[in-house]
Parts: structure tokens; C-alpha cells; sequence
């Protein structure tokens, strides 16, 4: 009886101190959960915080930069290859239909405003009757256009187009209405304004602006500095504004590259 009693009293106490065991391994293992959840929670709270301190900040943890849902406007492929698709019908109508109606209706001029045509405020920003011209500005558009789009959404991309070409055939039409004005021999010739590079400097200004650290492939195959680049051209058309002779609307460009500008400063100045 008394060896029984041992072997019981033994059997208890080995059961007893497994029990113990296994209830330390419980409690280890629910701390073990708790800092996991408290870590989760921390990291959460980091990911959120670096997003609202803003895009900028957000997106240096995103390599896949301009690739982002934010789930608020409907896909911007409508609307970029929308606005591609306009050009191309404008382009095509300058090949087909009598230029004369094409540049009293789709070309913008003081002449056109003063004859209450303020219609090619609009038609005139998707107005290219040059190959040359119409290929540039679309390859812009796309290639620039995409990042914009695949961020802001399809509804901003246009609207910021519109801005852009609004901002730049109004910058030059009215630079022309001032030098008209100051004319001193004899009528001056009429300028007409009409492209849509002032809506692609828009998009490409604030492309620029919020990824200035990118890299851009001038001619497919140089690379240079997003920053470096913009820079190149706004020098380039500021220093075109004082050549007479020039066929380019460096003022429209300029007025564009503007509205693209007073965009990023109203809506991403406050996150850099």
C-alpha cells in the first residue's frame, strides 16, 4: 500500500507539473500573440501615418510609382486615350476638310475673339494639322499622361488638360492682343493659336514636379533627370518669347507649364 501511495502521489505530482507547463506555455503564448498584434497595430499606424503626411511619402514605399487605385474616379484610359482620340479626328479633318474653316473654327487668334468665336478657346487645344506637331504632342500625352492618370484618376486627367490648354491659349492670345496694341507700323500679322502643347506642358509640369528625382528617356534612349529636362524646356521657351520670328507658341507653353504648377501648389504643396 505504501508503494502504491508513492506511485500515486508521484503520478499526481508529474501530472500536476505538466499542467503547470502547459498553462505557462498558454500564457507565453498569448503574450506572444499580444506583442504580435501590438506590432501589427504599430506598423499599421506607421502606414497610415506615412500616407497622410502625404503622395510623397506614400509613394517612396511603392516602387510601382503611378500605379496606384485610390478607388475615387472611374479608369483613366477613357479618358487619356478619349482625349487621343479627338486629336487624331481634329488632325485627320485638317487633312480633308477646307483649311479655311478649319482655321476660323479650331484655331484661336485676337481676330477670333474679337468675331465671337469663343469656341476655339476650346477646339483649338486639340487643333494640329502637322504630322510633326500632332505626333509629339501625343506621345507626350500618352507616356506623361499615364503616370498622371494612373494616379489622379481619369476625370482630373481631363480636366487638367483642359486647364492646361485653356491656360495657354488664353496666355497667348492675350500676349498678342498686347503687342498688337503697342504696333506702331502698319497692322500686325495675325498669330493663330492651336495645339494641344499647352494641355501636355500642363501634365508634364506636374508630373515633373511630383516625381522630380525620375528618370526621363529623352529621344527613347537618353536618360536624363525629370527636373533637369523640365528645366531644359522652360529655358528654352522663356528665352523664345523674345524671338519675333518664331513659329512656336513659347507663351502658350509657358501658360500651360503655369496651370500645371498652380495644380501641384493647390493640391501636393502642403505634403512636401
Amino acid at each position: 500500500m505504501t508503494t502504491q501511495g508513492a506511485l500515486a502521489r508521484a503520478a499526481a505530482a508529474l501530472a500536476s507539473s505538466a499542467m503547470a507547463r502547459v498553462s505557462r506555455l498558454a500564457l507565453q503564448t498569448r503574450e506572444v500573440g499580444r506583442s504580435a498584434s501590438a506590432m501589427a497595430a504599430s506598423s499599421a499606424s506607421r502606414k497610415v501615418a506615412s500616407f497622410t503626411r502625404g503622395y510623397s511619402g506614400y509613394l517612396s514605399n511603392n516602387p510601382r510609382r503611378g500605379r496606384l487605385d485610390f478607388g475615387r474616379l472611374e479608369n483613366y484610359e477613357n479618358a487619356l486615350y478619349g482625349l487621343m482620340g479627338v486629336n487624331t479626328v481634329v488632325f485627320a479633318s485638317w487633312q480633308v476638310v477646307s483649311p479655311t474653316f478649319m482655321l476660323k473654327h479650331f484655331a484661336c487668334s485676337t481676330e477670333a475673339i474679337r468675331n465671337f468665336r469663343p469656341h476655339t478657346l476650346l477646339t483649338s487645344m486639340f487643333s494640329q494639322f502637322d504630322f510633326g506637331h500632332f505626333a509629339v504632342n501625343m506621345l507626350g500625352l500618352y507616356f506623361w499622361g499615364r503616370d498622371i492618370g494612373q494616379l489622379l484618376g481619369g476625370r482630373r486627367l481631363l480636366a487638367l488638360y483642359l486647364a492646361g490648354g485653356l491656360a495657354g491659349t488664353v496666355v497667348q492670345v492675350g500676349l498678342d492682343y498686347a503687342n498688337q496694341r503697342e504696333y506702331k507700323w502698319g497692322q500686325p500679322r495675325e498669330r493663330y493659336c492651336l495645339g494641344a502643347s499647352g494641355a501636355v506642358n500642363a501634365i508634364v509640369t506636374l508630373n515633373i514636379l511630383l516625381f522630380p528625382k525620375s528618370t526621363v528617356l529623352l529621344y527613347f534612349f537618353i536618360p536624363v533627370p525629370a527636373a533637369l529636362l523640365g528645366g531644359f524646356f522652360l529655358a528654352r521657351d522663356f528665352s523664345g518669347l523674345f524671338d519675333g520670328n518664331s513659329g512656336t507658341s513659347h507663351a502658350g507653353h509657358l501658360g500651360g507649364a503655369a496651370a500645371g504648377l498652380l495644380y501641384w501648389l493647390m493640391r501636393f504643396r502642403r505634403f512636401y
